[in-house]
């Protein structure tokens, strides 16, 4: 039997789509970014129900309460001042899907629908990946302070971050080497030495740089000391290990940037009410059109910088 169009119906449709659309999108985010993948599989991609801000405690230190005992000696008990807590602003995303009455008329079939559909979805999709994750290396100070308060804020040795002083609590500073000069393997060992000096166990898992040097670490190891991650290499992420640790290249990171993570000291906090949330369908009152409206709440959090690292200045 013909497909009867009916608006009503092609709406219907279309707001089905879209609530199946929102699990791609959160998907997508978390496995297509190597961050947030990297976050997820160590559980630090999370969910909260509120707060005017998300608050986190900080690990910046070890407990002094720590020792070798016997029998019944006492233990101690004494108060740590080596957790803190550290407050971080909701940042907001969203993009809207837009289908005007002259489209779904064009498009009537079930079929066409759900076509036209389909490539306004991945347009969607490709954008709100693009713009988050070009707000994960920022430093939350982009579109008037609304973008997401990314590695530029979280790994550096200078300025507020969570509303603590770096110049004041000097445990809140990441390790920086800013020397503009080419990459070499000694800088980055510098680096993961320095990351791992700092006090708590622990180093980075994961190396974050550009593609140029990507490409000039790669020139400068020997064949024979090539090793790769096969899991990531699956997964679309082409790596070569550094002292164990993957480097991968992301398009989004800034130029002579080299990131040491490590994101068992990171989290990804996201509102429980806006993960990809779908507000919709919405008919504006001055235009014949059918808005679905796709919204995020979160931000990227730490509870220790000391040990995350930088090389900035690098060139090939």
């Amino acid at each position: 039997m013909a497909y009867a169009y009916n608006a009503n119906y092609a709406t219907a449709l279309a707001t089905s789509a879209m609530e199946k659309f929102r699990k791609t999108l959160v998907d997508n985010f978390s496995l297509k970014n190597i961050l947030m993948k990297k976050l997820q599989e160590k559980g630090a991609v999370k969910g909260e129900d509120g707060g005017q801000k998300i608050v986190q405690p900080l690990l910046v230190g070890a407990s002094t309460t720590v020792k070798s005992y016997n029998g019944l000696e006492e233990l101690d008990l004494a108060g740590q001042e080596g957790i803190t807590a550290g407050e971080w602003e909701w940042k907001e995303n969203a993009g809207t899907l837009i289908l005007s009455q002259r489209e779904m008329d064009i498009n009537s079939g079930e079929a066409q629908i759900f076509k036209l559909l389909t490539a306004k979805m991945k347009q969607l999709d490709l954008s709100l990946r693009a713009n988050m994750a070009t707000q994960m290396f920022s430093d939350g100070t982009g579109n008037g302070g609304k973008d997401l308060t990314g590695l530029r804020a979280l790994v550096t040795n200078t300025g507020t971050y969570a509303g603590i002083a770096r110049a004041t609590d000097t445990y809140w500073q990441a390790q920086v080497e800013a020397t503009g000069a080419a990459l070499t393997q000694a800088y980055m060992t510098d680096m993961m030495l320095a990351t791992q000096a700092q006090g708590l166990d622990g180093k980075p898992n994961l190396i974050i740089t550009t593609s140029v040097l990507w490409a000039k670490y790669s020139s400068l190891i020997q064949p024979a000391w090539r090793v790769e991650d096969q899991k990531l290499v699956s997964m679309g992420w082409d790596n070569i290990n550094f002292m164990g640790v993957p480097v991968v290249w992301d398009q989004y990171c800034p130029a002579t940037y080299m990131y040491f993570l490590n994101t068992e000291l990171m989290e990804f906090i996201y509102h429980n009410n806006a993960n990809f949330k779908q507000i919709g369908p919405i008919q504006p009152a001055k235009q014949t059109a059918t808005v679905y409206i796709v919204r995020h709440m979160g931000n990227l959090t730490a509870t220790n910088c000391a040990k995350q690292g930088v090389l900035t200045g690098k060139t090939a």
